[in-house]
C-alpha cells in the first residue's frame, strides 16, 4: 500500500470514528432518561470505538514517535479492556455494572485526557489552531473525569453527560484530525 494511499485510509478512518463518536455521545445526550444498562452499552461501544481508534492509529501512522505510539497504543487497549467489561458485566449483573462503568470510564477518560494533553503538547507538527482544541478537549475530559472520582455521589445523570460530552468533543477532535490529515 502507497504512503498516498495509507494516507488517505487513515485520514478516512479518522473521520468515520469521529463521526460514530459524535453520534454516539448525541444519542446518550438526547436520551440520557433511557435504562442505565442501554446507556452504559451505548458509551461503552462508544468508548471501544475510541480504544480500538487509537491502537489502529498507534499501529498504522509511522509517522509517530515512539511514545506517541506507546501512548495512544496504551490508552486505546485501556478504553478497549474497560469498554468490554462494562459490557459484560451490564449482560451478567446489571446491579454492579453501574458503579464499575462510572469508575471505570472516568479511569479511561483521564488516560485520554491526559493523552490529548501530551498529544497538544508535544505536536508541534500541528497548527496552533488544532494544537488548543486538542488541548481544551484533553482538560475538559480530565477535569469531567476527575469530578466523577471526587464526588462519587455526583449521581448517574451527571455521570452520563459528562461521558458523554467528553465523548462528543473527543469525536469532534477525531474527526477534524481525519479532515485536515494530519
Amino acid at each position: 500500500m502507497s504512503e498516498k494511499s495509507l494516507e488517505k485510509t487513515f485520514r478516512g478512518q479518522n473521520i468515520l470514528i469521529g463521526l460514530l463518536m459524535i453520534f454516539i455521545a448525541i444519542l446518550a445526550l438526547f436520551f440520557p432518561n433511557a435504562t442505565n444498562i442501554a446507556i452504559v452499552l451505548l458509551l461503552s461501544i462508544g468508548l471501544l470505538i475510541a480504544g480500538i481508534s487509537r491502537i489502529i492509529n498507534a499501529l498504522s501512522d509511522q509517522e509517530l514517535k515512539n511514545y506517541r505510539v506507546i501512548g495512544r497504543f496504551i490508552s486505546g487497549l485501556v478504553a478497549v479492556i474497560v469498554s468490554l467489561g462494562a459490557v459484560i458485566l451490564a449482560i451478567t449483573d446489571q446491579s454492579l455494572a453501574l458503579s464499575y462503568w462510572y469508575f471505570f470510564l472516568a479511569v479511561s477518560f483521564l488516560i485520554i485526557g491526559l493523552a490529548r494533553i501530551l498529544l497538544a503538547i508535544t505536536s508541534k507538527e500541528y497548527d496552533n489552531w488544532f494544537r488548543i482544541l486538542l488541548l481544551i478537549v484533553g482538560i475538559t475530559t480530565l477535569i469531567l473525569s476527575l469530578l466523577i472520582f471526587l464526588i462519587p455521589g455526583i449521581g448517574g445523570l451527571y455521570v452520563v453527560v459528562s461521558i458523554a460530552i467528553s465523548l462528543l468533543l473527543n469525536g469532534v477532535a477525531r474527526l477534524l484530525l481525519g479532515i485536515i490529515g494530519e
